[in-house]
Parts: structure tokens; C-alpha cells; sequence
């Protein structure tokens, strides 16, 4: 089994109760996250070159919803 390990984090409040926007994207090498449109930091790790699984995670004592997810793949 594969070892879980963060890349980049960023302490964010969010109200509780209310939607955000959170927007993944992963190009070549670099992983981007916006949040709410606004760009958190980015990491850049080499298993994001070729395609394959991706996985969102919270904290463990969180509740999170998500009403919509969607992947593209680029072309």
C-alpha cells in the first residue's frame, strides 16, 4: 500500500455551512488549486506526468459535501 503524504496545504476558513468553489488542475508535472478563483499554492510532483487516478481529501474531522465533480481530460 502506497504511503499518503501531503504536497502543499493552505489554512483557509470557511464558514460553516456555505458552498465554496475548489478547483483542481493538474498540467504536466504541476498540480494548481484555486480556491473561491483565487490561486492557493501549487506543487509540482513527476507522478502527475501521465494519466492515471487522482484523489480529493479532507481532514479526517471534517464533514464535507461536494454537489458537483468534474474531470477532463485535455487534449
Amino acid at each position: 500500500m502506497a504511503r499518503r503524504r501531503g504536497l502543499v496545504s493552505a489554512d483557509i476558513l470557511v464558514a460553516p455551512g456555505s458552498w465554496r468553489t475548489l478547483t483542481p488542475r493538474a498540467e504536466g508535472d504541476c498540480l494548481t488549486i484555486s480556491f473561491e478563483g483565487r490561486q492557493v499554492p501549487q506543487a509540482s510532483e513527476k507522478i502527475f506526468v501521465s494519466p492515471g487516478r487522482g484523489v480529493l481529501r479532507t481532514k479526517a474531522d471534517r464533514i464535507t459535501h461536494f454537489d458537483r465533480r468534474e474531470t477532463k481530460t485535455r487534449q
